[in-house]
């Protein structure tokens, strides 16, 4: 299930056990905005989740039946949606990439079920391993000259706060992935060495590479 999988391995296997797995209702709509190759989506599917919608500047080329692609500038303030809900929308490792934050999450709210949840993923800025790395190095992991050129915007979780009030959301719950340590590249043996010394007195309350939040209409 992994090909054309953009996201960090195990993301995607690891929302639908945490997130996806005891719903019930799979008829209600799931939208993915910055659905890249559709692989989400079409896990969802093998699933037995109904009415698929992605959106992405580039969506795939292939056509998925029982699945719509929607291409669509993620920065433009334009609706292609007009006025359909989803119970579920979902944006995996979308946000740094946008110019404005605030269309997306606009977007995703507008089209939002009354009692539906966003889930949003975005690298985490604030795990104990990259607090010891910005202290020594000055540079934050994950949008350093050497991580992912289109990685424009690190969101601190105060920040999604605040951009999600002001569009009618709240951020209901984080949870993170890995649950335990870190797989990424960007943190040196010394690093994590100096993490783990760290945490025996100051608690790593925000681990993992990845953030996964929820959020909900205010």
């Amino acid at each position: 299930m992994s090909t054309g999988e953009y996201a960090v391995a195990g993301l995607h296997d690891h929302i639908v056990g945490t997130q996806l797995a005891a719903k019930t209702d799979k008829t209600r709509g799931v939208l993915d905005i910055g659905c890249g190759s559709g692989a989400f989506l079409r896990r969802l599917q093998v699933l037995g989740f109904e009415n698929l919608c992605g959106v992405d500047i580039n969506p795939p080329g292939q056509i998925d039946e029982g699945i719509e692609y929607i291409k669509h500038d993620l920065d433009d303030v334009s609706d292609p949606l007009y006025g359909r809900t989803f119970d579920i929308i979902t944006m995996i490792e979308l946000i740094e990439h946008l110019d404005s934050i605030g269309v997306g999450l606009r977007m995703a709210a507008r089209h939002l079920a009354s009692d539906g949840k966003i889930l949003i993923t975005t690298p985490n800025i604030e795990s104990l391993n990259a607090r010891v790395r910005f202290l020594f190095s000055g540079d934050i992991p994950f949008f350093d000259k050497k991580s992912d050129p289109t990685h424009l915007f690190p969101v601190r979780r105060t920040s999604l706060e605040r951009l999600a009030e002001s569009v009618g959301l709240i951020v209901e719950s984080e949870t993170w992935f890995p649950q335990v340590g870190s797989d990424s590249k960007c943190f040196s043996p010394k690093i994590r060495v100096l993490s783990r010394v760290l945490a025996l007195i100051i608690p790593d309350l925000r681990p993992g590479d990845i953030s996964i939040y929820t959020l909900r209409h205010a």
